[in-house]
C-alpha cells in the first residue's frame, strides 16, 4: 500500500512539472509575439494549463491520491487569476464562500476550468477603464445540487446575451463541462452579472472516508 501511494505521488509530482513547463513554455512564446490577439489567447491558454497544474499540486500534497479538498483549490486558483492579471487586491476585491467538500480529480477539473473562465472574463470585461469593484466566487450545496454562483458588480452581460451561442473556445468550455455534469446554467444580470450553475449531486463522487 505504501508503494503503490508513493507511485500516485510521483505521478501526481511528474504531471504537474510537466504542466508547469508548458506554462512556462507559453510565457516564453508570448515574449515573441506582437499581436494582441494571440498574446491573449496565449495567456488564457496558460492559465488553463496553470488550473489543472494546481489540481495535481494538491494530489501530490494530500493524502488522498484521488481526491481534492475543493476550497482550498478553488481559493489558489482565483488568486493565480488576479495575479495573472495584475490585478491590485483594493482595486477588486475577491470574496469567496466555498463549503469544506472533497470531490473526485475528474470533477475538480471540470469545476475548476469553469471557474478560470468565469472569472477570466470578469477581469477582462466587468471593470473597464480600471473601475473599482466586488467579485464573488460561492461554491454550496443545496438540497440535492452542488451550486456555483460567480457574480460581480461590474457592468453586466448584453440584454441579448445568450450562452448557447457564443462561439469563444471559452465558452465552448462552459458548455462542454457543464453538459459533462449535467448541469443547469443561467446567467443574467444582477447589479452585474451573476453566473449560476447547478450540478445534481448525484453526477459527482463525493470522499466518504475519515
Amino acid at each position: 500500500l505504501f508503494r503503490s501511494d508513493f507511485l500516485m505521488k510521483e505521478i501526481h509530482h511528474r504531471v504537474k512539472n510537466n504542466l508547469q513547463v508548458i506554462s512556462s513554455l507559453l510565457s516564453l512564446q508570448s515574449q515573441h509575439l506582437k499581436d494582441a490577439e494571440a498574446l491573449k489567447s496565449i495567456r488564457e491558454s496558460r492559465d488553463r494549463v496553470k488550473s489543472m497544474a494546481l489540481i495535481h499540486q494538491n494530489l501530490y500534497e494530500e493524502d488522498r491520491q484521488l481526491f481534492i479538498e475543493v476550497s482550498e483549490y478553488i481559493t489558489k486558483l482565483s488568486q493565480s487569476l488576479f495575479q495573472s492579471y495584475n490585478i491590485e487586491p483594493e482595486r477588486i476585491l475577491l470574496q469567496t464562500n466555498i463549503g469544506k467538500m472533497v470531490f473526485d480529480v475528474d470533477t475538480v477539473t471540470s469545476l475548476g476550468l469553469i471557474i478560470n473562465e468565469l472569472i477570466t472574463n470578469s477581469l477582462k470585461y466587468a471593470f473597464p477603464e480600471n473601475r473599482s469593484g466586488k467579485l464573488e466566487v460561492n461554491l454550496n450545496k443545496e438540497q440535492q445540487y452542488l451550486v456555483l454562483q460567480v457574480k460581480d458588480n461590474g457592468v453586466g452581460v448584453p440584454k441579448d446575451f445568450n450562452l448557447s451561442q457564443l462561439k469563444s473556445f471559452g465558452y465552448q468550455i462552459i458548455r462542454s463541462f457543464s453538459a459533462k455534469m449535467k448541469a443547469e446554467v443561467n446567467v443574467y444580470n444582477d447589479s452585474g452579472t451573476n453566473f449560476v450553475m447547478k450540478i445534481p449531486l448525484k453526477r459527482i463522487t463525493e470522499w466518504q472516508g475519515e
